[in-house]
């Protein structure tokens, strides 16, 4: 079952592709190409409602309950709710956030994708009360949080941060 569906437009989806297949642990669905506006109204997919025929290429990406539909900026009608904002700052004020499985390792993730060359905008931490997490920007500038609960903690004021004695001490991993 899906829990959270995303559609994100981007102007390379194939370096989309990447980020989220390579260094996100996504695996690819299926791709579709709908063969016009009103199809793609009918099957949830950008563009849908637009009226103007055409073609909507879509590459459906998932990681557990969480799916993200690629969808290649050039393709969107103008009249579209994703097309109008084509060529305004995409990603900008939205944060994707993928909780972790508590079996998963936060730390391997972090040093898994700052290997990798990702653009790191948060490092790991405790920011938020009760659960550590870092942030990465992708291709299209959207923010992608990793985050994961921590057992046990109580709420507290300010970050604490993996590496110190003193759990409460704040201290910084990464950068």
């Amino acid at each position: 079952m899906t829990h959270c569906r995303l559609a994100l437009a981007y102007r390379d989806p194939a370096k989309a592709l990447r980020f989220w297949v390579g260094r996100c642990g996504f695996r690819v669905e299926e791709e579709r190409v709908a063969a016009s506006a009103a199809v793609a109204a009918a099957d949830g997919m950008p563009g849908g409602g637009s009226g103007v025929a055409g073609t909507a290429p879509v590459t459906i990406v998932r990681r557990g309950p969480i799916e993200i539909r690629i969808v290649d900026a050039a393709s969107l009608p103008p009249t579209s709710p994703l097309g109008r904002r084509i060529g305004k700052a995409t990603g900008g004020s939205v944060r994707v956030e993928l909780v972790l499985d508590p079996a998963e390792k936060i730390a391997d993730w972090f040093v898994r994708l700052e290997q990798a060359g990702a653009d790191i905008a948060e490092p790991l931490g405790e920011w938020t009360p009760g659960e550590r997490s870092f942030s990465v920007s992708d291709p299209g500038g959207y923010l992608v949080a990793f985050v994961q609960p921590v057992a046990g903690r109580g709420a507290r004021l300010g970050p604490s941060f993996v590496g110190s004695e003193d759990p409460e001490a704040p201290t910084i991993m990464g950068r």
